[in-house]
């Protein structure tokens, strides 16, 4: 009786931390269809995202150009849809290892590193919060 009366009480418990769990959970909706944010005929990989305080999203990642590995970027306003891709880095040399984050005010930086022909540098691109990452110099 007393093994029952403990896999009656394990059984309640699991139902409770299901039940609060899923309940927990933000639900959909998702917006289909899924969205393709990198260029098609290249390899893109080392995905990261950010989100700001007021939903807007920031996705990156490293690409090949066909010579070079890049660093690129996409933003989504809160209820909308991922701009066309940004190139962050500049052609010539590879990028690589690229990390996102956005602060409170919205601003958002990117970091990556890459060489500069003799040595391995960090660089830096900023977005101020509702801006654009600007031109690649």
């Amino acid at each position: 009786m007393r093994g029952l009366v403990f896999s009656i009480g394990l059984a309640a418990l699991a139902l409770a931390a299901g039940s609060a769990v899923a309940s927990a959970s933000p639900q959909g909706p998702w917006d289909p269809p899924v969205q393709d944010l990198s260029a098609a005929g290249q390899n893109a990989t080392q995905p990261r995202v950010t989100t700001g305080p007021d939903g807007a999203a920031t996705a990156i990642w490293r690409r090949s150009n066909g010579t070079n590995n890049i660093i690129q970027a996409a933003t989504r306003p809160p209820g909308g849809s991922f701009s066309p891709p940004v190139d962050l880095s500049a052609p010539g040399q590879d990028a690589d290892a690229p990390q996102v984050v956005t602060a409170p005010d919205g601003t958002t930086t990117v970091v990556w590193q890459r060489s500069d022909g003799a040595n391995v540098i960090i660089q830096a691109r900023t977005r101020p919060s509702g801006g654009s990452f600007g031109t690649t110099d």
